[in-house]
């Protein structure tokens, strides 16, 4: 009853955290197919909603087998890593890419617009190469809207937490009327964005 603020997780807790794949732009000689696999074989070894999406696109594009890339790693809040037939092979969002010297400048504009469209865009690098984007996006648990809304009516404001960036991040708040969207927060760095908010009051936080 004391409650000012709600901070909710968008992936799982807003969201249903079952995304899709939506887009998929390939900027090198590859088809839709062959380039959906490189990634798909990078989240065989992830356990994130986001693998999911990617590998059940590739399955439809084809049964066959997919087998999955050398030395996987999990890079927490940016994406993964592993060894594509020899190849240095990065999956991830911008940050990830610019942490290891990519220049992603030339490809800002497709980013953005996806990203307007409350999408996931990820980049995918070969060889410190980017070859392609594929998007994902989630969609809406049916009562976010309305359980935001009662919460509005109870006079608590509500603020959602994700490790989207900025664009995707607000098309989503726009589309759930969440009061307030804090973006680009990694895993491990909740904890001190919710020690900020109880600074400006009491707050219970919601999440997986």
């Amino acid at each position: 009853g004391k409650t000012e603020k709600v901070g909710l997780d968008k992936t799982g807790t807003i969201k249903k955290g079952t995304p899709e794949v939506t887009d998929i732009l390939v900027f090198e000689e590859l088809n839709q197919e062959g380039f959906t696999r490189c990634p798909a074989r990078l989240e065989q070894g992830s356990s994130h909603p986001i693998a999911s999406a990617i590998l059940s696109k590739a399955q439809a594009f084809s049964p066959e087998a997919i087998v999955p890339a050398d030395d996987f790693q999990n890079l927490s809040g940016h994406g993964i890593k592993g060894t594509l037939d020899g190849k240095v092979a990065l999956l991830g969002n911008a940050s990830l890419m610019t942490d290891e010297g990519i220049d992603v400048s030339v490809f800002k504009d497709d980013f953005n617009a996806l990203s307007s469209q409350g999408k996931t865009p990820l980049f995918l690098a070969l060889d410190g190469k980017i070859v392609g984007i594929v998007a994902v996006r989630d969609q809406l648990k049916e009562d976010s809207v309305s359980a935001i809304e009662a919460m509005h009516k109870q006079g608590v404001k509500v603020v959602m937490l994700t490790g989207d960036n900025a664009l995707s991040a607000q098309s989503v708040a726009n589309e759930c009327g969440v009061d307030a969207v804090i973006s680009d927060v990694l895993p491990e760095d909740k904890d001190f964005v919710l020690s900020a908010l109880k600074e400006q009051g009491k707050v219970i936080m919601v999440g997986d």
